[in-house]
């Protein structure tokens, strides 16, 4: 008797009850929720960070901030591999209409002098290693 009393106050919970917060209750105990619907407005925020380590050629920053409506804006630099400065402005808007950014480097992009290494994937292969190569993949192709 006390399991179908115990099953029957469960289904009952399940049946009248809603979740806490939504609706403003509980079913027929009342309470449990903050009396209406959530508020979905965003909180307005600004924050900024940066990051400059010599060690591991790491260097960016970033400012952004946002308002009630959900709007958007900011800005971040990075200097990237190749020696430019990528500054990006963005602004998003809050109904949805899209991101607009406006890109601009400083600088001009350096690349390395090609550094040609014998082995495997770089430089010029030697014909032994060539022979190797091919043996070791006729072998893994008559194995399959």
């Amino acid at each position: 008797m006390k399991v179908f009393i115990c099953t029957f106050a469960s289904m009952l919970g399940l049946t009248i009850g809603s979740p806490a917060g939504i609706g403003g209750g509980g079913g027929l105990i009342g309470g449990g929720g903050h009396g209406q619907g959530y508020d979905e407005t965003p909180d307005p925020f600004h924050f900024r960070y940066g990051v400059h380590d010599d060690k591991y050629y790491t260097d960016f920053s970033e400012v952004r901030s946002g308002d009630e409506a959900g709007n958007v804006k900011g800005e971040y630099t990075v200097a990237l591999p190749d020696g430019r400065i990528q500054h990006v402005i963005y602004h998003a808007d809050g109904g949805y209409g899209g991101t607009i950014m406006e890109v601009k480097y400083d600088g001009e992009a350096r690349h390395p002098e090609v550094v040609h290494h014998g082995g495997h994937g770089h430089g010029v292969v030697s014909e032994e290693e060539l022979e190797e190569d091919m043996e070791l993949l006729d072998m893994i192709c008559v194995s399959s």
